[in-house]
């Protein structure tokens, strides 16, 4: 009897670790396009917010717990958006150069 009860705890324990993992994803929101394999890839570890083609006051919102936020050439990134997310850790561009990201920012 003792071992049922055991496995039922460590059973219990698993799932809370696995809540809490799930929870504790971070969030990423994609502001413009991007391979869907991309996307896909992220999904494995993140939660993933698709905002392509939203407005920006949107995204704005969509960033208040994001951890990432990722863009192409049309968005741009600037004190304002930067601000709208206080647990951004990193900006991603797909394509070359950061030119429509306030670095200095």
């Amino acid at each position: 009897m003792a071992l049922v009860f055991s496995r039922i705890a460590k059973a219990a324990k698993m799932e809370a670790a696995c809540e809490e993992r799930i929870m504790n994803r971070p969030r990423v929101v994609i502001a413009e396009s991007i391979a869907a394999v991309g996307i896909e890839a992220l999904e494995v570890s993140c939660d993933v917010v698709v905002a392509v083609g939203e407005p920006r006051a949107h995204i704005l919102a969509e960033l208040a717990d994001a951890s990432a936020l990722i863009v192409r050439s049309a968005t741009q990134v600037d004190e304002e958006m930067i601000a709208a997310a206080p647990q951004l850790a990193v900006i991603g561009r797909a394509g070359i150069g950061v030119d429509n990201i306030d670095v200095e920012s």
